[in-house]
């Protein structure tokens, strides 16, 4: 992960991707880097159009990236803002111009190619296959002071995810509160047995207590001045991390990992994370 590379946010117009603006505008101020707000303009036949015009010209393009600009600049007075647009497919213009940059930030809903973001093809190739982090800027505010939230699997490609987890609280001054959980595996119970067995939830505990103090030991000492809170739980990720979310500033997660982030982006935990959160998420990739 390379801290000091530029921002990039991609923004159409809807008020979703302004307050992404808003959010990127902040860390780049914070990270002490220049912010660069994209607006992607379609080419080609009407069906391609990317907002509420039947063809979204290259004026309409300025428009949006002057506004967010504005929006960007309020919101970091003095950060170095720049605009502008590119022509093509949304997902590609954004993949390809992320290769520069060391952070590609997003809103949750948006128009036209942006509309149902966390659903649709845009946001499947665009978080999944950046070469840089994505944070994916859900909820009205973004209270920074608040701690950040890290899902801990334990796998080696977590890693990246837990030094970006790390690197945002020391920055931000914040708590880092890093969650694992260890779900139950109910079997089923041999012919005769009314009922299922009940698993041993002190064991599991101890395990994602084990997972998490083997995965964040070389962080802790890495960046001392960050209070960590290890959270290890028995029950399923996404619902654990989701209802974690109310009380943070960031959510932080891997895009690859197993046990309960295994495959995340490609399966239920994903969709969970990315459409329920209650505050940013932050996909880092290994």
């Amino acid at each position: 992960m390379n801290e000091v590379r530029n921002v990039l946010v991609g923004v159409d117009g809807s008020e979703a991707s302004l307050r992404a603006a808003e959010w990127a505008a902040t860390e780049s101020a914070a990270r002490l880097v220049d912010l660069t707000v994209c607006c992607v303009a379609a080419e080609g036949p009407l069906e391609k159009a990317l907002v509420w015009e039947p063809d979204f010209t290259r004026d309409r393009a300025d428009h949006v990236v002057a506004e967010a600009v504005a929006r960007a600049r309020r919101a970091a007075p003095g950060a170095p803002v720049t605009g502008e647009v590119a022509v093509g497919s949304t997902s590609e213009q954004l993949l390809a111009h992320a290769a520069r940059y060391g952070l590609l930030v997003v809103g949750s809903r948006g128009l036209g190619a942006f509309t149902g973001l966390l659903v649709g093809s845009v946001s499947e190739q665009v978080a999944e296959h950046a070469s840089c982090p994505v944070v994916v800027v859900r909820g009205e505010t973004a209270n920074r002071r608040l701690p950040v939230l890290l899902g801990v699997d334990g796998s080696a490609a977590n890693e990246p995810a837990i030094e970006f987890a790390f690197a945002t609280a020391d920055r931000n001054r914040v708590p880092l509160v890093a969650l694992a959980a260890v779900a139950p595996i109910y079997i089923a119970p041999p012919i005769g047995y009314p009922t299922l067995p009940v698993p041993d939830t002190h064991d599991l505990h101890a395990v994602a207590a084990t997972r998490l103090a083997d995965a964040l030991r070389p962080w802790a000492e890495k960046y001392p001045a960050v209070v960590v809170e290890q959270r290890p739980v028995v029950g399923r990720a996404a619902p654990e991390l989701i209802r974690a979310t109310a009380s943070c500033s960031l959510l932080v997660v891997g895009s690859r990992g197993h046990g309960q982030l295994a495959g995340l982006l490609l399966g239920s935990i994903s969709r969970h994370v990315l459409r329920h959160s209650n505050c940013p998420v932050a996909v880092v990739h290994s």
